[in-house]
């Protein structure tokens, strides 16, 4: 515990957080019984599903969709607009589901 205040008073002190030197500071004089109300993360393990397996996850989402997006407009003639408009379409579609699947995995929630 003491070891996570000193990291405390150091960021805050480099970072000119006063709250943060100020609460470190308290702690220090009461002996360490003082509760300092802030942000504490928490961490949680999961069963394997983590951020980096969440961002691999959407790695191939999204280079596959591009990769499709790529072979579809190959096909399209250069003068078809609404075939290019499709494949276009499609891809953005594509590309916003799998980003806003990766932003739920990752666990930011509205």
């Amino acid at each position: 515990m003491k070891s996570w205040w000193m990291t405390l008073a150091l960021v805050g002190g480099v970072a000119v957080n006063a709250v943060s030197a100020r609460g470190a500071g308290l702690w220090f004089e009461s002996g360490g019984t003082v509760p300092v109300a802030g942000v504490v993360a928490d961490v949680q393990e999961q069963d394997g599903d983590g951020p980096g397996e969440c961002w691999d996850v959407y790695v191939e989402e999204a280079i596959e969709a591009y990769m499709d997006y790529e072979d579809c407009m190959a096909g399209e003639q250069w003068w078809d607009l609404a075939g290019q408009s499709g494949c276009a379409l499609i891809y953005e579609m594509r590309a916003i589901g799998a980003f806003s699947w990766w932003v739920t995995c990752v666990g930011f929630r509205s």
